[in-house]
């Protein structure tokens, strides 16, 4: 009886052996990326237009006349839509009449499409954003070959319709009117997001 109860003392001690070191060869194993390598940035520190050999204003609307998700604006590329002011890029909705591509709309502001793409890599964003009610400021990356008419890439890479081209959102304020005052919301969307619709 002595020798069962030591030998099930042992297993017990071997097994916690073995488990501490497939934890300790589990947690070395996985490597997690560092991205210390800056390959792009923009800090925003010349007043004035924004930089257009990093930026593109998006500006031709979508088939129908109306942006996606029922946005009423019209995206201009006018300085006074967006425009860099002490190292701040400033993006401005506002109300006014404004007419492009034969519709009248009674909203402005703007959409901006960086000129860089990538795989793979950290993005690093630091944004102040409005809380007013309708303004629904976001930031999202999607694939370059996103077919989006206006879009930076679309002319030489835009072949796949969204959501199958990606879609990292970033942050969204407002875009659930249930949520409280100041509830922030990301999302990710791919080709399984077509199935759930």
């Amino acid at each position: 009886m002595k020798k069962y109860l030591f030998s099930i003392k042992n297993s017990r001690f071997l097994v916690l052996i073995l488990l501490i070191i497939l934890t300790t060869y589990e947690a070395n194993a996985q490597v997690d990326v560092e991205y210390n390598d800056l390959v792009w940035s923009d800090e925003f520190d010349t007043n004035g237009a924004i930089n257009s050999t990093k930026w593109h204003h998006q500006t031709q609307l979508p088939n129908g006349g109306s942006w996606f998700n029922g946005e009423v604006q019209h995206y201009t590329n006018l300085i006074t839509n967006s425009f860099v002011n002490n190292g701040f890029l400033n993006i401005v909705a506002k109300r006014e009449n404004y007419t492009n591509q034969g519709v009248t709309k009674q909203f402005t502001s703007a959409r901006l499409n960086s000129k860089f793409a990538f795989q793979y890599g950290r993005v690093d964003i630091r944004a102040k954003i409005p809380t007013n009610q309708g303004t629904w400021p976001a930031l999202w990356m999607l694939g370059k070959n996103v077919n989006e008419d206006g879009g930076f890439f679309d002319a030489a890479f835009g072949n796949t319709g969204w959501p199958a081209c990606g879609e990292i959102d970033i942050m969204e304020h407002g875009i659930t009117q249930s949520q409280p005052e100041g509830y922030i919301q990301s999302a990710i969307h791919t080709p399984l997001h077509l199935e759930a619709l």
